[in-house]
């Protein structure tokens, strides 16, 4: 039988083997992680997990593994990718060779440079991230956030309904304004401050002040912010670096096509490392969100198989903060102009980008009945749109 190598224990990697099983392949799987961890869910780790650091959100139990014959190699990293003669590299020493390779090593926490000098600073991307960040956010707690991204504003009404104090620094005037425009970015803002989170926008950090454990941090205009702890959330890259020298084409991530097979006989790509191809963009484009990653695990799975790709669901992701579910999904870069249903005041509305009369996305803030009603719309408007 063939042997089929997954790198990576993320979502893009377990729903790639759930689908494989699913629909009938048959040959024998093993594993590769860098972490000592068996595949689980992430979103959680900046909220729930994040709120109590014993709760466990593994895919699926030990014995499912062992029942679908898939072989978990945990806590060794691949180090190098010899595609000619079809073996990786692990940390360890060991080599592990491959028929068939799905590469979903997804992406890690951006620092910035210095900043981790500091015993008391945080990136969060992994549960062992989040169990120690857990650990430091006690009542009183004062956190430092840098970065109004979506983990930095998750981890601060994580840590404001812990009773830690939470500030978060962000460098752009208004938190993403790239995703969400200005209207809403103000919106998103001013919501986190009502609820006890001080947002500072529009300046930037020049430097971390302590020594050994980090005291404060000052920023360009010369306040002085005190901290207990401090947490850099400014992004994440794609770990590809080990993968120098493979010969797989890599710009922004591993460029493959819709499926995720790339340019190399037998290597597939998915996940947060992967940069698929778009037909409706008409280029390569990342997406590092949730449903994405388990659309393009299932995607290569049945190409792997020889099956159809299944044209995968419209980009979409959700967030949890205060209490308050935000679900969105399209490209509001291509819009002209937005409607608005509801009340921003109380985190009560939907909001709609249009560009000329065509919907190109949608945003739903406390309102998770209105995704089925939001996505007719844009299923409607495929369904209409000339060919």
């Amino acid at each position: 039988m063939s042997q089929m190598v997954v790198v990576g224990g993320g979502l893009a990697a377990q729903r790639f083997i759930e689908t494989y099983r699913r629909e009938g392949g048959k040959d024998p799987i093993t594993l590769i992680s860098a972490e000592q961890e068996r595949p689980y869910d992430r979103p959680p780790l900046s909220k729930a997990s994040l709120g109590d650091s014993s709760l466990s959100t593994h895919f699926r139990s030990e014995d499912w593994y062992r029942d679908n014959n898939v072989e978990l190699i945990l806590g060794d990293e691949a180090i190098s990718l010899a595609s000619d003669s079809k073996h990786l590299t692990l940390a360890s020493g060991r080599t592990q060779s491959y028929d068939r390779l799905l590469i979903a090593t997804g992406g890690q926490a951006r620092m910035i440079p210095g900043f981790d000098r500091f015993e008391n600073s945080h990136t969060l991307r992994n549960a062992d991230d989040s169990r120690r960040l857990s650990a430091a956010l006690q009542p009183g707690t004062k956190i430092a956030i840098i970065g109004a991204g979506f983990i930095g504003l998750e981890v601060a009404s994580t840590a404001v309904s812990l009773g830690a104090i939470p500030t978060v620094v962000e460098a752009e005037p208004i938190p993403l304004r790239g995703l969400l425009g200005e209207q809403l970015g103000e919106w998103l803002a001013d919501w986190h401050r009502n609820q006890g989170v001080e947002v500072i926008c529009g300046v930037g950090v020049s430097e971390v002040l302590g020594e050994g454990r980090a005291e404060a941090i000052q920023l360009a205009d010369g306040t002085r912010i005190e901290l207990d702890e401090l947490l850099v959330a400014v992004g994440a890259k794609p770990s590809v670096d080990w993968l120098d020298g493979s010969g797989l084409a890599i710009d922004g991530g591993i460029l493959c096509a819709a499926d995720g097979r790339t340019e190399i006989d037998g290597v597939w790509a998915a996940g947060d490392a992967a940069s698929p191809w778009s037909a409706t963009d008409n280029q390569h484009r990342r997406a590092e969100h949730w449903e994405a990653a388990a659309a393009q695990g299932r995607a290569a799975a049945r190409s792997v198989l020889g099956l159809d790709h299944k044209a995968g669901p419209l980009t979409s992701f959700w967030s949890d903060m205060h209490g308050v579910r935000l679900q969105h999904f399209g490209h509001p870069g291509e819009a002209d102009r937005i409607a608005i249903d509801g009340d921003l005041q109380s985190s009560d509305f939907e909001a709609i980008w249009f560009s000329g009369e065509t919907p190109v996305a949608a945003l739903a803030v406390g309102r998770p009945r209105s995704l089925p009603k939001l996505r007719k719309l844009f299923t409607e408007t495929a369904t209409n749109t000339p060919t």
